[in-house]
């Protein structure tokens, strides 16, 4: 399993968001950046339009549990920036987890085929 540090600092998420590359379905965007050192760094930003806190925690938790689940399969070396949209507030965690997948396979960085 590869190690795995949350981004803190408001700076990081900002350079993450202005110069990283993107994509983006329903339910998640998802900006990378690549920072040169060898682990990936992962930050969730979520605004208020999610829903009040329980939900906003709720779906963290699931981009969090998604995330971990493919870490293994992840190139290293990228700042990694999940933003959810309204409507991950009312899906499943599948629906994340599908989400999730789907995204990094466009942004090429799945080592191997995850299911």
């Amino acid at each position: 399993m590869k190690s795995t540090i949350m981004i803190k600092s408001s700076r990081e998420f900002t350079k993450t968001i202005k110069r990283g590359k993107s994509v983006a379905d329903k339910y998640l965007i998802i900006y990378i950046f690549p920072n040169n050192i060898k682990i990936n760094k992962i930050g969730i930003s979520i605004g208020k339009k999610v829903g009040n806190s329980v939900t906003r925690n709720h779906v963290k938790r699931l981009i969090r549990e998604s995330y971990r689940l493919i870490e293994g399969n992840i190139k290293i070396g990228f700042n990694i920036v999940f933003i959810p949209r309204e409507s991950s507030a009312k899906v499943s965690f599948c629906d994340i987890k599908t989400s999730t997948v789907k995204l990094f396979k466009k942004l090429e960085l799945l080592d191997k085929v995850v299911i």
